[in-house]
């Protein structure tokens, strides 16, 4: 029993952490400019209340009631 703590006193416990921090372009990167890539979605509040009744019908109807 002292051998095996022994050994284990003996182990190297240093680790070493390599970070890596990405090169941000500050253009990408600018929270006044809209991105562009992003779609539009207009939803009014009909449509919203229409698909919140579908997903509790729906979810009902998965529980069995």
């Amino acid at each position: 029993m002292e051998e095996a703590e022994a050994t284990r006193g003996d182990q190297s416990t240093d680790t070493e952490s390599v970070i890596i921090q990405p090169d941000l372009d500050p253009q990408a990167t600018c929270p006044d400019e809209p991105d562009r890539r992003e779609p539009k979605i207009n939803l009014n509040q009909g449509e919203i209340f229409k698909a919140l009744e579908i997903i509790e019908r729906d979810s009902l109807a998965i529980a069995g009631y």
